[in-house]
């Protein structure tokens, strides 16, 4: 409380001398109702950096009264970078500078004001970012290239930790810079973001991210050529190169390793035995390379180089044939071997033993056959053959042939003879047989002495203008193989059947045998005719007379008949039959002639009244002869037949 006490020194005693006045003063408290930290949040490194702390009071003060404001950075005081400013008699602004904001200044900011002892606290988070110049798509880049991007550009401060990452949020790399040594087709369209961490920023900062999308130029393979691009021959154990040049649609490099090429030999993948890749000219060329050293017969057919762009879009080149060649050194035969013996086996190599893997070596025959080397020849005839060596794998026509020639000597036949001039065909087995005399030796040992010494068989029988070939199924009569006899003489047997009825009259006739050598038919030698015949069999026909008394008695009458009973011819001829009877050696009865049906016949003899001069022996006689065919068939055997005819005379007495 405050008194004032007034007086008037003037005033009579009767006033008052002085008056008091009392008044009491009363202060409103005053405090801080609110503080207030105003800032962005965020500030690049090196920016001036102003924190404005608002302090409101809860009640208007005079000029002289201020609230205390005290500054603290992660609890370090600071204040002495702050100013107080009035804004109004309740409203008070204390700014805090922070000139080139480093790292170290990133944290939390705290604002503390107060009047007398009442403090008020207001905190603000202060982070630091970097500058922020990644583009977010890089130009076209070229397969194979290096590529490299900085996340901040310039040095990287303290406290500033930098890290790639992928899209699925893997670390790529924790480096400011992104290093990507090859640029494969896989990278078109990547993204990588760009993660910056700063080691005081407050935990409530954001983390700084940039991200870059990578483009890649299109790339494709316009053309794979293999060069040489056709046959290739070369000789065995030499050396050959084969180039593939692949070419692409725009440059590349200088790393190729997203680009596949492969080697094939037919489907045999041999990619392990060529060079690497290398870029040729404007880098859009790539060549490798496949050498062949110490070629084998293994090594040849066809080669083929294949591309791809990482496994995609495989492009296939021409292909080239490797034709392995032989040296015709190997091919040691001679032309020709002459003087050589029919028959005889001798082993030809054409080689004199050069066996290599993968080399045929052949014989060809005259008629196309393919035999094996070693070639074991019997020699029949003089002939040519092929020596054929070549490459088994090879599909070209580069095959070493040598024509080499086998003469015989010349070897002919002689002399051709039969072991009869005349033959008879019977109920057994009979034999022609012919003989082969040539003018020099012939080995006996050939398999098929036939295909040597030719000898050939023919019958003429008078019903054909030519004669005709006997061949081994012929009927009647069959051929045996031809025989060495000695080296020298070679045989040849007709064997004929047996005659039965079904064997052919045809059978008959003039045989002639014909031999020559070989296939020369021209050069041949014929035998004498041998006459075929067959003799009319009647052997079991019968003839036979009826039976007489023992004893007549002259005039008695009686009649003698002989009949013939025959059987079945053989074979079945047209034939005729003659029947005598005859008494002492005369035809008493006119002779039957007639064609033999196979019935039986009869001839008689009639006696009325019969003499004693008709006594005696009587001979029935019959005979065969074909109606036909008579130059080859004989008349049968005459059969007979005797009887005795005894006679006495009427007045003969007994004693």
């Amino acid at each position: 409380m405050y008194s004032c006490t007034a007086e008037v020194n003037t005033n009579p005693d009767s006033c008052p001398h002085s008056e008091n006045k009392t008044v009491k003063i009363t202060v409103k408290e005053t405090y801080i109702e609110r503080v207030d930290v105003v800032s962005h949040e965020s500030f690049l490194i090196s920016s001036t950096v102003n924190i404005e702390c608002i302090i409101i009071l809860n009640t208007p003060v005079g000029p002289g009264i201020q609230p205390t404001v005290t500054w603290y950075h992660d609890a370090t005081d600071i204040t002495l970078s702050g100013s107080l400013l009035r804004n109004n008699d309740i409203v008070f602004i204390s700014v805090l500078t922070i000139n080139s904001i480093q790292v170290s200044d990133a944290g939390v900011y705290q604002c503390n004001a107060g009047i007398d002892s009442n403090v008020t606290t207001e905190s603000i988070s202060v982070c630091v970012t970097v500058n922020e110049t990644l583009p977010s798509v890089t130009e076209e880049l070229s397969l194979g290239q290096y590529y490299s991007i900085d996340c901040i550009t310039g040095p990287v401060p303290t406290g500033v930790s930098v890290s790639w990452l992928l899209t699925n949020g893997s670390i790529y790399s924790n480096n400011n810079t992104l290093m990507i040594p090859s640029i494969l087709p896989s990278h078109n369209n990547t993204q990588y973001n760009c993660t910056i961490m700063i080691e005081t920023n407050p935990s409530d900062c954001s983390t700084q991210s940039q991200t870059i999308t990578l483009r890649v130029k299109a790339t494709y393979i316009n053309s794979v050529i293999l060069l040489p691009t056709s046959i290739v021959s070369v000789d065995i154990n030499s050396t050959v190169e084969l180039t593939c040049t692949i070419s692409l649609n725009t440059g590349i490099g200088p790393d190729t390793s997203f680009i596949s090429h492969y080697w094939y030999q037919y489907r045999t993948d041999i990619s392990d035995r060529s060079t690497q890749l290398m870029i040729s000219g404007d880098s859009k060329s790539l060549v490798t390379t496949l050498n062949i050293t110490n070629i084998r017969p293994s090594d040849a057919g066809e080669y083929q180089c294949r591309a791809s762009i990482d496994g995609n879009d495989t492009i296939i080149s021409s292909f080239t044939n490797l034709c392995v060649q032989v040296p015709g050194s190997v091919i040691t035969i001679n032309d020709s071997y002459t003087d050589l013996t029919i028959g005889d086996t001798i082993k030809y190599d054409c080689a004199s033993g050069y066996r290599q893997p993968g080399v045929i070596i052949q014989w060809r025959s005259p008629t196309g056959a393919l035999l094996t080397n070693p070639l074991m020849l019997t020699v029949n005839q003089s002939v040519t053959y092929t020596c054929i060596i070549r490459v088994e794998a090879n599909t070209c026509q580069n095959s070493l042939t040598k024509n080499v020639t086998f003469k015989i000597r010349d070897t002919f036949v002689k002399e051709v003879t039969t072991s009869s001039s005349l033959l008879t065909l019977l109920d057994t087995f009979q034999q022609l047989k012919c003989n082969s005399t040539t003018n020099t030796d012939i080995h006996i040992n050939v398999v098929d002495i036939s295909s040597i010494v030719q000898i050939s068989w023919y019958r003429y029988n008078g019903r054909s203008i030519e004669s005709m070939k006997i061949s081994t199924n012929s009927s009647g009569v069959s051929i045996s193989p031809t025989v060495p006899i000695n080296n020298t003489l070679f045989q040849s047997t007709l064997i004929f059947s047996p005659i039965t009825s079904s064997t052919p009259v045809s059978t008959l006739g003039n045989y002639t045998c014909v031999a020559w050598i070989g296939d020369e038919s021209g050069r041949n030698e014929t035998s004498n005719d041998v006459q075929v015949l067959m003799k009319i069999n009647n052997s079991r026909d019968l003839v036979s007379f009826n039976q007489l008394h023992f004893l007549y008695t002259a005039g008695d009458d009686l009649v003698i008949n002989c009949t013939i009973t025959p059987y079945e011819m053989s074979p079945l001829l047209s034939t005729f039959a003659t029947i005598e009877l005859i008494h002492n050696k005369v035809s008493i009865v006119e002779p039957i002639i007639t064609s033999n049906e196979y019935t039986n016949i009869t001839i008689s003899k009639d006696f009325n009244g019969v003499k004693l001069s008709d006594a005696g022996t009587y001979t029935c006689q019959y005979y065969l002869e074909c109606s036909n065919f008579t130059s080859f068939v004989l008349p049968s055997e005459i059969k007979t037949d005797d009887i005795n005819l005894f006679v006495i005379s009427e007045f003969y007495c007994y004693s």
